[in-house]
């Protein structure tokens, strides 16, 4: 319960991940490798009810488990500061909550841009910037739907932006983020 109110509020990023931490950390602050798959057990609930367990790794934690723990010195005692940069990394049984906070960073988003399709102005939700053109920008609508503009392909490389102060997110080749 606690995981999916978290997942839902508005805090910073990395605010929530150091509260997933101290769910598990035991009396110094730290984990194991037990108490780090029983909260990636938990929190992959929530895809999981959602039916898209599949799309994140699936119910198999022990991976995840393994990839957090290479990072760790000691590889028995997990620091808040060495789960926090696991996390940035956005491993695929974790992927869904930095995705699910920039989609509801973005919902009232506004920038002060204009959509070079629809011209829509202010660009509500997500903007996506190319990396090719200057000053192509396009609204989530028209991104996608794979809307273009004369001269502008789908696989050249775009920035998302769910919210007008924050740095962008390189998107790939893919339509789609």
């Amino acid at each position: 319960m606690k995981i999916g109110l978290l997942s839902l509020s508005k805090g910073h990023l990395e605010e929530k991940y150091k509260y997933l931490f101290r769910q598990v950390a035991g009396p110094g602050d730290t984990c194991d490798q037990r108490q780090l798959g029983l909260l990636l057990h938990d929190a992959i609930q929530i895809p999981r009810q959602l039916g898209e367990v599949a799309a994140f790794g699936g119910s198999n934690i022990e991976p995840s488990v393994r990839s957090c723990f290479q990072h760790v010195t000691n590889k028995v005692e997990l620091q808040p500061r060495q789960f926090v940069d696991w996390m940035h990394l956005e491993p695929q049984s974790m992927v869904w909550l930095p995705v699910l906070h920039r989609v509801a960073a973005a919902e009232t988003a506004k920038h002060q841009a204009k959509c070079t399709i629809c011209k829509e102005c202010p660009i509500v939700g997500f903007r996506y910037r190319s990396l090719k053109h200057f000053n192509y920008d396009v609204c989530q609508s028209c991104f996608f739907s794979g809307r273009t503009a004369k001269g502008h392909k789908l696989n050249y490389p775009m920035v998302e932006y769910c919210t007008p102060t924050t740095s962008g997110r390189t998107c790939g080749t893919s339509p789609r983020c």
